[in-house]
């Protein structure tokens, strides 16, 4: 380590005899190198770990000349740094064109600006600190009040808050930059025999956002910590096109009898654009790929449980209010969200109620999340929903690899009542086949569109339009186990006439189905073909009447299996399921 020091004061006799004289002190400090880790003590845990290079300070101080000596803390006048530049080694930003101008009173300092360079970020600084001479007593007791306001043109965080190679920024701000930063606002600060309590008011926050393209504006609330107790208050602002107001009460201490209050937390907020916040980008899957390989490709178990596992580290007893208004999440609108949620020290989550208006239905969803061992999680739910528009819900399905299949053929609106035991990834997305579901369900205003299955079995529906095929209300338990959805045997009243359905299909649309068609269909077709008659064309936009059983006469059927994939299946005639087979057709 090197250092040079050279400095002037104009005055030394004035110093020396108390007099009130103004006398102007100068300080020049310049070092090529500052070893502080040696000149520290070179010891791990008491040292400061940190080189600088290419120091330079310029300060001077003006005051009176009694004031060097008889100020009971620091000496009273205005304090100056006219520059201050340096490079430093593990906090690997260059330091420059550092100003300040300080005014030094008995109990109190004021701040009129401090500016500066980090790398490219800029800053102005001003402020007050009241009673600052309650920070030199042994036993301080009493209050402290620091006002703040601070103002930068352009300040990236990876400029601020990287420390020997680490970024202490949550990810997806890492890189953020905030241009026409603005921060105003005063803490409070209590001493008794100690500090006892911190008090942090926010009056303003705004800036820019460039990464995520957002600004935020009005942001302002209330932080208070005393006693291992935070509290925040009413803390409210628009983020882009969200906005939010919360308060959080938590308790960080170890003994649960010093607990004044529960640990809670809740939001607000009439708009919540989650995307925007979190830059979601849309993912470049296509529901055009074919369902085996999305099913591949989400199926991954390591691309679900990489990173963060919230149930691996500790909870308390906490209580969570959830109320918004719109919420924008990935692709999906969600609205009128009403939460009421807990967790509890063993890893449980508990949903005691999440009412939305999702997929222009109604969602009343209850049940849990057991954490309590972070490698195997399961979410059991006990969920109603009312009128949700298939054509939108199916869509939420699409990592499962079923978007290909439902979204393009399966219309209609459904209802019912879901309950289960679902195995969670550690992104709390489902592992299907490890999952078990209970579903009573009904499908209303259904139509089934583009069905490559059912144009297969022309020959059964003459002059119908095997391209739009309507039905009416669908009503069935199902049962989802181990990844096979299995569907007890019911009958579907459709324009393509009435039919009985059961059987059971997995997630890679592995099927195997039994179909009762009436023989009155059948041997029209056969007729057709025995007099050489052919199919009339029909109309593709053409949807045909529905057609229901009488159930005052006694229908025959004919017996018919489907079984295979959606790419490749056999039709075959069989016998009623139980009577043993019959020949192929």
């Amino acid at each position: 380590s090197d250092i040079h020091v050279s400095g002037t004061v104009d005055d030394l006799p004035a110093i020396i005899h108390h007099t009130d004289q103004p006398v102007l002190a100068k300080l020049k400090v310049t070092s090529s190198m500052l070893d502080l880790f040696e000149l520290t003590g070179k010891d791990s845990i008491a040292s400061f770990d940190e080189q600088i290079r290419d120091l330079a300070i310029d300060l001077h101080f003006n005051a009176s000349a009694k004031a060097f000596t008889e100020s009971p803390h620091l000496p009273i006048g205005e304090f100056f740094i006219d520059n201050f530049s340096a490079q430093l080694t593990h906090y690997p930003h260059k330091i420059q064109d550092f100003h300040a101008d300080v005014f030094v009173e008995d109990e109190d300092f004021r701040v009129i600006d401090f500016s500066g360079l980090l790398d490219k970020s800029d800053f102005h600084f001003s402020g007050k600190l009241k009673h600052y001479d309650l920070w030199f007593a042994e036993h301080p007791q009493g209050d402290t009040h620091i006002e703040f306001d601070l103002k930068s043109n352009m300040l990236q965080l990876a400029d601020i808050f990287s420390y020997k190679g680490e970024n202490y920024v949550p990810e997806d701000y890492r890189h953020e930059e905030f241009d026409n930063l603005i921060l105003r606002g005063s803490t409070d600060l209590h001493f008794n025999e100690g500090l006892q309590s911190i008090d942090l008011k926010l009056d303003q926050f705004e800036a820019k956002m460039k990464l995520h393209a957002l600004r935020m504006e009005k942001l302002k609330g209330r932080i208070h910590y005393e006693k291992d107790h935070l509290v925040v208050e009413d803390f409210s602002g628009k983020l882009g096109n969200s906005d939010i107001k919360t308060t959080l009460h938590y308790y960080l201490g170890d003994d649960e009898s010093q607990k004044i209050r529960e640990n809670k937390f809740e939001l607000t907020s009439n708009r919540l654009d989650f995307d925007q916040l979190f830059m979601y980008q849309l993912g470049a899957a296509s529901t055009t790929t074919p369902p085996t390989q999305q099913t591949e490709l989400v199926g991954s178990m390591a691309a679900h449980d990489q990173g963060f596992n919230i149930y691996s580290i500790p909870f308390s007893h906490m209580t969570f209010a959830v109320n918004i208004g719109h919420l924008n999440y990935h692709k999906y609108l969600i609205h009128d969200i009403d939460a009421a949620l807990r967790i509890t020290p063993d890893h449980y989550l508990h949903v005691d109620k999440l009412n939305l208006h999702a997929a222009d239905g109604d969602w009343k969803i209850k049940g849990y999340f057991n954490g309590s061992d972070p490698e195997h999680i399961y979410f059991s739910p006990d969920m109603e929903v009312e009128h949700v528009d298939l054509d939108k819900l199916m869509m939420k399905f699409d990592n499962f690899g079923q978007e290909y299949l439902v979204s393009e053929n399966l219309h209609g609106k459904l209802s019912g009542h879901i309950t289960g035991k679902l195995r969670m990834h550690k992104d709390l997305m489902p592992i299907v086949n490890e999952s078990e579901i209970h579903l009573d369900l009904s499908v209303t205003e259904g139509r089934l569109d583009n069905f490559s299955m059912l144009e297969s079995m022309s020959d059964y529906f003459a002059d119908k339009n095997l391209k739009r095929v309507a039905f009416d209300t669908l009503s069935n338990h199902m049962d989802f186990t181990s990844g096979i959805l299995t569907i007890p045997n019911m009958t579907i009243n459709s324009s393509l006439g009435f039919m009985e359905i059961q059987g059971s299909q997995d997630m890679d649309l592995n099927m195997d189905y039994y179909l009762r068609i009436p023989w009155k269909m059948v041997t029209n077709v056969a007729a057709s073909k025995l007099f050489g008659k052919k199919a009339e064309e029909v109309d593709p936009e053409q949807i045909d009447a529905i057609q229901y059983a009488d159930s005052d006469k006694k229908t025959r059927y004919v017996n018919v299996r489907v079984k295979g994939n959606i790419d490749d299946y056999k039709i075959t005639l069989e016998k009623a399921k139980g009577e043993g087979r019959r020949a192929k057709g």
